[in-house]
């Protein structure tokens, strides 16, 4: 992939990026062609809807708890940091739990797959998906498997089989409906909560608004410090008001936290050397920031208030599989543009080989779930939905 497809991928997914999230200049005739095929979209989800009712296909139910963590909305609400969030806190609690993840774009979506960290070449992005990848490198060394497969259902039989979990984790599964589940949770980011109003392609639902009556905890993201998630108040009261779904329905408002991941620096003999991030590094550091996530412009902000001097961005599509010629490109232009490091998701990480990091070192910041003040709150009503001792409270 040259220098102009990496530049022309860039402007169509810009393009796109106006007219879903209603940023910059209108595009009345691409918002015009987009808003047909969300019709035709709209009218497939109506004929699953009747399809599932009329040879009333049942979901799945398998004999352990089942919690199901997913969006109504393109991704970005931070469904990945909320699983490891949730992992961490089953697992610390005693429990024994398995994650089953799609893979997009993997090998194992096709074929299904379990990751052994523990194995050579293991945490491969391109046989794995880079969202299991990455939940097991933050999950190490907690003994939490991780099954990789579009067949969720066969996913978790083979969890049960092998490692008997008390809470089989669905990651992105809201619109996955063939395995039963016994907990919902939905996340909406709490700064536009369902987008522009529109199905895809002219906007980022992924389902009707009405589909939020399937919930049973709705997780407000990217809400300010102490904003009050109760859906008597705040953000909870404004969103039943447009929402008709969301009455009665538990509301915790939550944040994300930028953390320091890593810095590979570049020039050793023995190749490149990576070593814990502080965040205070990127503070007047000139860099060139790039990703290729559902929201890319969220991570330039958040470069930004972390104080980076952001000399050149470049965004990707979600899920791009970078190549050496993509690295080769994003160091030319920052070289270019006088950044002295490359800055980006520890998503986008997963799919970087340390071999193509040259020249310019690399530095990767991620993403943490932090409740604002109701995570006991939370904690205890997921354990109070699944019939499930915390054990962490339980004196020895």
């Amino acid at each position: 992939m040259g220098r102009r497809t990496v530049k022309a991928g860039n402007r169509l997914i810009h393009l796109l990026g106006d007219v879903i999230y209603d940023r910059g200049r209108p595009r009345p005739f691409l918002a015009a062609g987009l808003r047909t095929a969300a019709l035709v979209y709209e009218k497939a989800l109506r004929w699953r809807a009747w399809y599932d009712r009329h040879h009333r296909r049942l979901p799945v139910r398998l004999p352990c708890r089942v919690i199901s963590v997913g969006n109504l909305t393109l991704g970005g609400t931070g469904k990945t940091p909320f699983c490891l969030y949730l992992a961490k806190l089953l697992h610390d609690a005693g429990c024994r739990v398995a994650i089953v993840s799609r893979g997009y774009r993997s090998t194992a979506e096709r074929t299904g797959a379990v990751i052994e960290p523990d194995r050579p070449g293991a945490l491969c992005a391109q046989r794995y998906g880079d969202e299991p990848v990455l939940m097991a490198r933050q999950l190490a060394p907690r003994s939490i498997p991780i099954l990789v497969g579009g067949d969720r259902v066969a996913s978790g039989r083979q969890a049960l089989m092998r490692f008997q979990p008390d809470v089989l984790l669905l990651d992105d599964g809201f619109q996955h409906r063939r395995l039963a589940r016994d907990l919902d949770i939905v996340l909406l980011d709490g700064t536009k909560p369902i987008g522009n109003g529109y199905l895809l392609p002219r906007g980022p639902l992924r389902e009707p608004t009405s589909a939020l009556s399937r919930a049973h905890i709705l997780i407000m993201t990217r809400c300010p410090p102490h904003m009050d998630g109760d859906p008597a108040a705040g953000p909870g009261r404004r969103l039943a008001a447009v929402l008709p779904a969301l009455v009665g329905k538990p509301v915790f408002a939550s944040r994300h936290r930028a953390v320091g991941r890593e810095w590979v620096a570049v020039g050793s003999s023995s190749g490149p050397r990576s070593e814990p991030l502080n965040l205070t590094d990127l503070q007047g550091r000139p860099v060139l920031g790039f990703a290729g996530i559902a929201r890319n412009e969220i991570f330039r902000q958040t470069l930004t208030e972390l104080g980076a001097d952001v000399r050149a961005w470049s965004a990707f599509r979600d899920h791009h599989r970078y190549r050496a010629a993509d690295l080769a490109y994003l160091t030319h232009r920052g070289q270019r543009a006088g950044a002295v490091a490359l800055v980006t998701t520890d998503k986008d990480r997963v799919r970087i080989p340390d071999g193509w990091i040259r020249q310019l070192p690399l530095m990767v910041v991620g993403v943490r779930i932090e409740f604002n003040d109701d995570a006991e709150a939370f904690e205890r009503l997921v354990f109070d939905k699944l019939g499930l001792i915390d054990h962490r409270e339980v004196s020895p």
